[in-house]
């Protein structure tokens, strides 16, 4: 019983300490509302940051995906030489695994599409599709909330559709009996079977599911394949049966899945968790932010860890007197935790609040990010509070160890004071402020990497004029636009029309714009010879030099006589081409043969080399063909159509953004059925292209402000406390001739060697971290001039930091200084 009420006694103590050093922090916080103001506006912007990444990797990293038992959920990959894979296999892949596995009880096969055209009696729309084999939804546990799945007689007859929930409750108005009625899909009847829940989602947004059977001798690699595990099997068991099931594959499927012929040294195909893949898009954005933020927290902690050094040796008197009246150490050093607590506790409060707003701002930014459902729920705001409170420790223990090290006798002498406690604080903030310093550098450096890859990227010759250039892209997948007569009528009938229209220069249509993939196919050396390469396949109509402004660099362009059904086969190539394919001759006249899975092209002529125009992003520049829509085969224009939406692109003369009334209004009509996915200017096509890197130059380039913003806040309170603390001292050389000028020098160059030294610090910090910058998201390492502009900025702005209190210093009047004791 006496051992119990000890502990009662014990804990009822603690609990009283506690509750009265939380009132006495209380109460000094709010004496100084200058102090509390400034650190809780410093603590709420990295505390807010780091509440965003902390949802940030909560959503990508540790919540689990909104599925029963999602860690069974498993991708089925395929390895090469080295340790990367790829998540595409073979439609005969598919079949032979979804067919013949045991180790899941659920397999299923998808491909992506560009979308559809989906119209009903509400009107039409354009619909983000997927196709997928029986059983896909199985694979993730979850039902349909209204009809049913698919079944493996739907592949038969693939004219069935499940619909997302927000298609049903967007374009449908909820209707309750939509399940069996009637909607057309690519211009071809789907009878609706099903709506899924809101909250569903795979690999990303989708609008519309249909199914499709996979081909046993299928060669065409752009499908993926995603299982449930069955019960009582592990990974590595389904990965032995995946590559015992791989060796009965035929040789050319073999080979073209990079499987081995005979029995494999390693595992050449395995499985992926699901989670693993879906994070591969987003896991390099949340780790830049996270670095970036971490680094930002670190300067807050020493910004804030100095106002609290500058507080505590000012209160050094008041904690003198508490000491002498029997305050321990141990207790004075928890109430100036507490303190310390206290203020990154608000600074937390005020960061959630920040970081809701900054939450919808990363995921608008970051559309792979939105899917995974950023929010700040309960596990966030649980990982926030112990970063804030972890936070308040850091920047509060050093401060509080030095302000309690002075013995009472020490710190109510006012000469002793300054000498001891005054520069043991002094030396502690003058290391702050050079790690700030060291910090600021290195995101500097790192953000400098990032604005010099994307200067390269949009200062890099295009090879055409994105300038007043309107797109507008539709998907013509479905039986309407396979043939080339019915593409080629659609593309005259709107082309004419558009080029009429007021302000419009010339119009045309492309199966892809620049900077954007095409079709890659492979090209024969010669009709019926051996494969010489690969090349970037696309077809064009209209006014398609002119419109871009491309040069033709020699033969001729496309005239109206190749745009006829029955003209004679003919390409252009780009200069890449020549380079790579054409064996330093000349390419116009001779004849190429692009061949795809199943069936060949046309025997072409080479007519004409165009300049080169970029065709992957804004740097890369692959040999490209160009062909007249007229003359592709109907078998490789479903193809195309099925792979990607085509783009209509007008050269205005002026706005080109004002034609898009115009445009809407002859699309439609001349086929209501079509959908126009978006409209946007080739500057929006070309800033899509950069827009990673651009959105990562951004984000790094707002924390180097905002920390050096805070470095040079650092630098100056150092500066300004020093002419503070040495008030008397300056009077004396004043008062004995020196002159203003020397007192100014010496306060700044004292600043400014603190700068310096933490600038050389960051700067061999730097080239660690952009290293790994470049490994891992491609950015340039600064170059010499970055790094010189760098310090450049950091000598500019410590200089002005220090000089303002340093002036100061020379403006004291010795005889009022003198006067003082």
């Amino acid at each position: 019983m006496r051992i119990g009420e000890g502990w009662q006694r014990h804990w009822r103590r603690l609990l009283a300490d506690l509750w009265q050093d939380l009132r006495i922090g209380t109460r000094t916080l709010a004496k100084s509302p200058g102090f509390t103001t400034s650190a809780v506006v410093v603590l709420g912007f990295g505390l807010g940051a780091a509440t965003v990444m902390v949802s940030a990797i909560n959503a990508v990293f540790v919540r689990p995906l909104p599925f029963p038992e999602p860690d069974r959920i498993l991708n089925v990959v395929a390895y090469g030489d080295g340790p990367s894979s790829t998540i595409f296999h073979p439609q005969a892949v598919v079949a032979l695994a979804r067919d013949n596995s045991l180790a899941f009880s659920a397999l299923a096969g998808t491909r992506e599409t560009p979308g559809v055209n989906l119209a009903s009696d509400h009107g039409s729309t354009h619909a983000r599709s997927l196709l997928v084999t029986a059983g896909f939804f199985r694979v993730f546990g979850i039902e349909p909330q209204l009809g049913r799945a698919f079944l493996r007689e739907d592949e038969n007859d693939p004219s069935v559709v499940v619909l997302s929930h927000a298609v049903w409750a967007g374009h449908f108005d909820g209707d309750p009996s939509i399940v069996g009625q009637t909607v057309r899909l690519g211009g071809r009847p789907h009878t609706v079977i099903g709506v899924m829940p809101a909250d569903f989602w795979s690999y990303e947004e989708v609008d519309a599911w249909t199914p499709f059977r996979p081909d046993p001798s299928g060669m065409d690699q752009n499908y993926r394949l995603i299982g449930r595990l069955a019960p009582g099997w592990t990974a590595v068991q389904a990965e032995a049966e995946l590559q015992a099931l791989a060796l009965n594959l035929p040789d050319r499927l073999r080979a073209l899945a990079e499987l081995p012929a005979g029995v494999p040294d390693g595992p050449r195909m395995g499985v992926r968790p699901h989670r693993d893949v879906l994070a591969d898009r987003s896991e390099g954005v949340v780790w830049l932010l996270t670095a970036a933020v971490g680094a930002m927290l670190l300067v807050v902690c020493a910004n804030a860890a100095g106002l609290q050094l500058a507080r505590a040796v000012g209160r050094r008197q008041e904690l003198a007197i508490r000491s002498a009246l029997g305050g321990g150490r141990g207790r004075l050093l928890r109430q100036l935790l507490t303190e310390s607590v206290l203020l990154s506790a608000a600074g937390g409060a005020v960061g959630v609040l920040a970081a809701a707003v900054g939450v919808r701002g990363l995921a608008a930014t970051q559309p792979q990010l939105a899917i995974w459902g950023l929010a700040v729920d309960a596990l966030v705001l649980l990982g926030s509070f112990g970063i804030a409170i972890a936070t308040g420790v850091l920047f509060g223990l050093l401060p509080g160890l030095l302000a309690i090290r002075s013995g009472p006798a020490d710190a109510l002498h006012d000469g002793r004071s300054r000498t001891v406690t005054t520069a043991r604080g002094s030396w502690m903030r003058r290391s702050l402020v050079a790690a700030q310093v060291a910090l600021c550098t290195t995101l500097l450096a790192s953000a400098a990497g990032f604005l010099r890859t994307f200067v390269e990227l949009t200062s890099s010759e295009l090879g055409f004029a994105p300038a007043n250039v309107l797109t507008a892209r539709v998907s013509l997948q479905g039986p309407a636009y396979t043939s080339a007569a019915a593409a080629s009528a659609l593309y005259r009938r709107t082309l004419d029309k558009l080029a009429r229209v007021p302000g419009v220069q010339a119009a045309t249509v492309a199966s892809n714009l620049p900077v954007e993939r095409g079709l890659n196919l492979p090209l024969r050396e010669a009709p019926g010879g051996r494969i010489a390469g690969s090349v970037d396949w696309r077809y064009v109509t209209g006014d398609y030099l002119r419109v871009l402004r491309v040069p033709l660099v020699a033969g001729r362009g496309f005239g109206e006589s190749d745009h006829r059904a029955g003209a004679a086969p003919v390409a252009l190539v780009n200069e890449e081409y020549v380079r790579r394919l054409g064996d330093g001759r000349t390419v116009v006249g001779t004849r190429l043969q692009a061949t795809v899975v199943d069936f060949d092209d046309q025997v072409r002529e080479v007519v004409g080399v165009l300049g080169d125009v970029r065709t992957r992003g804004v740097t890369a520049t692959r040999p490209t063909v160009f062909v007249p829509v007229e003359q592709v085969p109907d078998e490789l224009l479903g193809l195309i159509h099925g792979f990607f939406p085509v783009s209509w692109a007008l050269r205005a003369r002026a706005d080109a953004a004002g034609l898009i009334p115009s445009v809407e209004r002859i699309l439609r009509e001349a086929d209501p059925l079509l959908s126009i996915t978006g409209f946007r200017t080739m500057d929006e096509v070309v800033g899509g292209a950069v827009a990673a890197t651009r959105f990562r130059t951004f984000v790094l380039a707002l924390f180097a402000a905002a920390a050096l913003t805070l470095a040079a806040a650092g630098l100056y309170g150092v500066v300004a406390y020093a002419v503070a603390q040495r008030t008397k001292e300056i009077g004396i050389r004043l008062a004995l001739g020196a002159s203003g000028r020397q007192v100014t020098a010496g306060f700044a160059l004292g600043g400014i060697a603190l700068a310096a030294i933490g600038a050389l610090v960051g700067a061999g910090a730097a080239v660690l971290v952009t290293g790994l910058l470049r490994s891992l998201t491609g950015a340039q390492p600064p170059d010499p001039w970055t790094v010189a502009g760098v310090v450049l900025v950091l000598a500019a702005v410590s200089a002005a930091a220090t000089v303002v209190p340093a002036r100061r210093a020379a403006r004291v009047d010795p005889m009022l200084t003198l006067r003082v004791d």
